[in-house]
């Protein structure tokens, strides 16, 4: 996820990463590839051998897996798992529909209808269980992808690695300073990229305004949007950081928002906050 629009505002940006390219140094982010797959093995599979193929033999391939959500993201993760067991729920409800005498008197259009919704409802509950992570594991070992478990969350272990690309659909990569961000488009080998250089000339901020920037418009760990991604940026190239904006307008960004954006940079971002030179 990441921070909230971020993505959309970067849109102009963005350009079709050229996958014909060869011994790169490749971080990914675990999470975003497998819940982009999730049952489509053999598509996964074919993936990663593409990805394989753009880290050559003088490249290196990471995958990084999270161990546990920081304790400041249990929320989010906490809403995400609820949304899958609802999900859950009514996929079940409406697989016993299809059971039943009234779904069969429907007409056809109608019963594709609610077997789509069926599907997509499936689809929405679906989580990583140990079966799929064994798998997983052996095809990644298979194609001699070198595994890591973060001890926390992948983000920092990919921005701190020093990795000529990074692969991932979470925004927060580029507050975070990678190189060169590759969005998968769909589950065949391709990507939208944002290089870091251009997400600093588009946003026109550094140093810890990236940090203001995701505070002020919602992140995964500050659920709270003070105002659009849009409006951010322009507020903080006017006003030159967060605690000039509160100087300003107070009603817009309280003494409580400073204070848990101070505890947020400290607990949170500090850990990353010496970026990596960009390339």
């Amino acid at each position: 996820m990441g921070v909230r629009g971020l993505l959309t505002f970067c849109r102009r940006i963005q350009k079709r990463a050229n996958m014909n390219v060869t011994n790169l140094h490749i971080g990914m982010d675990a999470f975003s590839v497998i819940y982009l797959f999730k049952e489509q093995r053999e598509e996964f599979e074919l993936y990663m051998k593409g990805i394989v193929e753009c880290a050559g033999k003088n490249g290196s391939l990471v995958f990084v897996m999270d161990r546990r959500a920081s304790k400041e993201k249990m929320e989010v993760v906490k809403e995400r798992r609820e949304i899958r067991n609802e999900a859950k729920a009514e996929a079940k409800t409406l697989s016993s529909f299809t059971k039943s005498s009234e779904f069969d008197e429907l007409d056809e259009k109608s019963r594709k209808v609610i077997e789509k919704l069926i599907e997509e409802k499936e689809r929405a509950a679906w989580h990583l269980y140990p079966e799929y992570l064994k798998w997983l594991m052996e095809m990644l070992k298979g194609l001699s992808v070198n595994v890591v478990w973060a001890d926390e969350e992948a983000d920092s272990v990919l921005a701190s690695g020093g990795h000529q690309v990074v692969v991932s659909s979470d925004s927060d990569m580029l507050i975070l300073g990678v190189h060169r961000l590759w969005i998968p488009r769909g589950v065949g080998l391709q990507h939208n990229e944002i290089t870091g250089e251009d997400f600093l000339k588009c946003v026109g901020l550094k140093g810890s305004q990236l940090y203001e920037l995701a505070f002020l418009a919602g992140c995964d760990v500050h659920k709270k949007s003070l105002m659009s991604v849009g409006e951010a940026v322009s507020r903080l190239r006017f006003y030159g950081g967060i605690e000039q904006i509160h100087a300003k307008h107070p009603a817009m960004v309280s003494s409580e928002d400073l204070e848990n954006y101070k505890r947020l940079f400290e607990s949170v971002w500090s850990l990353t906050k010496t970026q990596p030179s960009r390339q």
